[in-house]
């Protein structure tokens, strides 16, 4: 494409472009993905204010909440290829990822320790916190193991194996931190599991709290972030 200028008067300039016309490109597909409140604010913004694929239309609208992928999907027009899609995405915060609570991560001792060491910040009290980190520091473990094979004539059998450890190491501790990314803080109480096998111990965090808190606090999210959905299909998976 060339382009042509013409100067006029008063300094001004006029450019003319010839040549064949810029090609016409299809609509660019939108799918963004983004924490837990953007599909509300983007219901927020573009009821009023949504031109082209991003126009919404409330009967063609679906909105599919999956409460166990912790996502909500708005398609803003399902049969139309170059419809807007929108995910909001509800994320565990990275201050609890390393605790591994209610999950399969073990810890040897050396790990809990430096666990426990680098977060000092999420425990009830300084004072506290010192008091697990010295108790772990110095933690003692013993094993008693009881077996017994027995049987007698009338086809009676007993096997029987007992683990027993013991331990100095305390049993629980309080954490205040957040659960969900983009949320404050929660307080709830952790326990402390031990198991020893030739000598090593190992740990492992569980918390009937921390699994109660999320249930109860997914359930808010969730509707605090349908609050702009009211007319749209709404499916739950």
């Amino acid at each position: 494409m060339e382009k042509v200028k013409i100067e006029v008067s008063a300094g001004n300039t006029t450019t003319l472009l010839t040549g064949e016309a810029l090609k016409q490109m299809p609509p660019e597909k939108i799918h963004i993905t983004g924490d837990i409140k953007a599909v509300n604010t983007f219901l927020l913004v573009r009821q009023k204010a949504g031109k082209g694929v991003q126009e919404i239309d409330k009967s063609k609208a679906v909105v599919l909440v999956d409460k166990k992928a912790l996502t909500i999907t708005l398609q803003v027009d399902p049969e139309n290829h170059y419809g807007a899609v929108v995910t909001s995405k509800l994320e565990e915060s990275d201050e609890l990822a390393p605790f591994g609570v209610n999950t399969a991560k073990m810890f040897s001792k050396k790990e809990f320790v430096k666990l426990l060491k680098f977060n000092k910040l999420f425990f009830e009290s300084a004072e506290k916190h010192t008091e697990l980190l010295q108790a772990f520091q110095k933690v003692s473990s013993e094993v008693n193991i009881k077996a017994s094979d027995s049987s007698d004539d009338r086809g009676n059998k007993e096997n029987a194996f007992v683990k027993e450890v013991t331990t100095n190491a305390p049993a629980d501790f309080m954490l205040s931190i957040p659960i969900f990314k983009g949320f404050p803080e929660s307080n709830f109480k952790v326990e402390i599991c031990l198991d020893v096998n030739e000598g090593s111990a190992r740990f492992w965090l569980e918390s009937v709290d921390l699994h109660n808190i999320k249930v109860e606090t997914i359930d808010t999210i969730f509707k605090s972030q349908l609050s702009n959905a009211d007319g749209f299909v709404i499916i739950n998976k």
